[in-house]
């Protein structure tokens, strides 16, 4: 696992989004009470540290993070909560075209 950069855990601790699992609304569970970042998007064979690609889950949702219908939920969240300064910085990443797909099965997202 990718260490998180100074600057971008300062971003992650200040925003409000990441004191609880960002899960919790989507897929019904139980959170434990610790709470992990999840670096949601590999890109060029590493861990991304753009804030906006790195979810809070709680431990045991991100103990399940591959199981496919979670991984879809996580990637619909991580889209839609990416800036067009983000796709920037991420040129060649194909998957924010998904993000039509994800809205029709998901909804609208609501942070």
């Amino acid at each position: 696992m990718r260490k998180i950069s100074k600057k971008t855990l300062g971003v992650l601790l200040d925003d409000k989004r990441m004191k609880t699992c960002q899960l919790r609304r989507y897929i019904p569970h139980v959170c434990s009470q610790k709470i992990e970042f999840h670096h949601n998007l590999i890109y060029g064979g590493k861990q991304s540290d753009i804030p906006n690609t790195i979810i809070a889950l709680c431990s045991d949702i991100h103990a399940q993070e591959k199981r496919k219908d979670i991984k879809e939920v996580l990637d619909w969240i991580m889209i839609n909560q990416m800036t067009e300064r983000d796709f920037s910085l991420i040129p060649k990443w194909t998957g924010r075209y998904k993000i039509g797909y994800l809205n029709k099965k998901y909804g609208q997202y609501k942070p």
